[in-house]
């Protein structure tokens, strides 16, 4: 439906499906449905033609336009963009609103241009702009862009299938590598079945001689050969890599690398036809005109030639009434001047300068339209490069598993064959343990004598030593005059003379 609505409405493809998308995510509430956003996508480029914006100025007025549709209101910044860009669609909203221009620019600040007013006066005036559209000729840059669209819907399909397949399979790898290995394995038994069986019967029957000899003389055993030694290289750089995963990965990368850059150079090509195209009618265009302005200055120069001629034919007359006016017995008026020749003159320096104006806004609109490429070429290689450093990102990680298992079953294996019988690991690392110990004990006996005393010391401390606690909560340990503090110091003394002799009774 997108599709149709840009080939409609003579716009670009994604341009038109991001409008639509952001008006499904950000004002979906006023829109009754999908084809009424894709017809007010499509209003909207309709407009832009007829009204003459460039394409800069089509995206600025649809940024401004989908933040306003997303805020709900028009006002500000939005509304002078819509104004500036899409005088079509302000002339619309104001009709709808029974008002003029200049009323609804005032009134656009007080936050009355609703986005439900927009789509409405939009609409309401569809008609009217599409038979203005279909009477705008179809430019070439119009033309290109239709087929630029067709190419893209054509490939888009085989872009979808490679990038799911490879999505699948990737994020499938689970279930589909047990499967593969099991049928790879039912393979290889029966393969090795019947290739005993086959082999016992063949030398039996001493059909053996003959059958080597057939087999070096024909040249499908080559090809065989050659098969099987690039299945056993592909083997080897599989288990190089770290595994069929990883090489997978690889494989995938290297794929969807190669067709990135078999897009970026197609549309490389397209886009340097287009550039071309521009060039050679932007030239054509240049050369009608200059005949044009050349036949202007021819057609003024004999135009002023004949005004002279005329003008000069006028004076001679004016003389003969000047001198028929002196006898007093006629009273005839001048003849005035001719002036086709300087109106003609005038008219096309007027006519030269508007198409000299023309010439340079299509040279300006060439200049966008080989910079819009440019962009889209830088954009789509940026988008290469980053998926292909995720790519690459996956890449290194499954590697970096992989080696870490390889390393740990390196390991595992080493212990194994190192261990070859009952104890022979354990008696060869006991081997010369008395030498490798025979200094850990030379310690001095004045130093083992003080670890000694501290232990000692430490243990009958702990049995010992008493812990003298005083009790002050029961007691009023306000303090509101001198006086107080000596009973408070008499009951300190008191409580702790108490839980001394307590200690030396042992009552703790």
């Amino acid at each position: 439906m997108i599709f149709e609505s840009a080939q409609r409405s003579r716009g670009e493809y994604t341009a038109t499906a991001d409008i639509v998308s952001k008006l499904g995510i950000l004002v979906k509430d006023a829109f009754g449905s999908n084809k009424e956003m894709v017809y007010f996508a499509e209003q909207l480029n309709k407009q832009f033609i007829v009204g003459g914006a460039s394409a800069i100025e089509q995206k600025s007025a649809m940024y401004q336009l989908t933040q306003a549709m997303s805020s709900g209101r028009l006002q500000g910044d939005e509304f002078r963009s819509v104004m500036e860009n899409a005088p079509m669609l302000a002339q619309a909203i104001a009709k709808y609103m029974n008002m003029s221009v200049g009323e609804l620019r005032k009134v656009s600040s007080q936050g009355i241009i609703t986005a439900d007013i927009i789509k409405k006066a939009l609409f309401s005036v569809a008609d009217e702009t599409d038979e203005k559209f279909k009477q705008m000729p179809m430019t070439w840059a119009q033309v290109w862009q239709s087929a630029a669209n067709t190419l893209y819907m054509a490939f888009q399909p085989i872009l979808n299938i490679i990038g799911s397949a490879a999505t699948w399979i990737y994020n499938s790898w689970s279930t589909v590598a047990p499967v593969f290995y099991g049928v790879a394995a039912a393979a290889l038994v029966l393969a090795a079945a019947l290739g005993i069986q086959t082999i016992a019967t063949w030398i039996a029957t001493g059909a053996a001689q003959a059958f080597f000899i057939t087999l070096l003389t024909n040249p499908l055993t080559y090809i065989v050969l050659i098969i099987g030694l690039v299945v056993m290289a592909i083997y080897k750089w599989v288990q190089s890599v770290g595994g069929l995963h990883v090489a997978w990965l690889i494989v995938a990368n290297v794929l969807l690398t190669t067709w990135d850059l078999i897009k970026m150079a197609f549309f490389v090509g397209v886009y340097r036809v287009l550039d071309l195209w521009d060039k050679m009618e932007l030239k054509i265009l240049s050369v009608a005109i200059n005949i044009a302005n050349h036949i202007g200055d021819m057609k003024v120069s004999v135009l002023t030639t004949l005004q002279n001629m005329v003008n000069g034919a006028v004076d001679i007359i004016n003389n003969f009434i000047g001198v028929l006016n002196k006898t007093h017995l006629v009273s005839l008026d001048l003849i005035d001047h001719v002036t086709f020749g300087t109106e003609a003159a005038a008219q096309n320096e007027a006519e030269k300068s508007a198409r000299t104006a023309s010439l340079t806004s299509f040279q300006r609109q060439i200049e966008i339209n080989a910079a819009d490429r440019h962009n889209k070429l830088f954009e789509m290689g940026v988008a290469a490069r980053t998926a292909m450093d995720a790519r690459q990102a996956g890449i290194d990680a499954a590697t970096a598993v992989a080696q870490n298992q390889a390393a740990q079953n390196q390991d595992i294996g080493s212990g194994i064959l190192y261990n070859q019988g009952p104890g022979s690991g354990v008696q060869t690392s006991l081997n010369n343990i008395d030498n490798n110990t025979k200094n850990s004990n030379a310690i001095s006996e004045e130093n083992l004598k003080y670890l000694r005393d501290i232990a000692e010391r430490d243990a009958i401390n702990k049995f010992t030593t008493a812990n003298i606690h005083i009790d002050m909560s029961g007691m009023n340990n306000t303090v509101n005059h001198p006086m107080d503090l000596d009973g408070v110091v008499n009951h300190i003394t008191e409580g702790v003379r108490t839980q001394m002799y307590a200690v030396a009774a042992g009552v703790h």
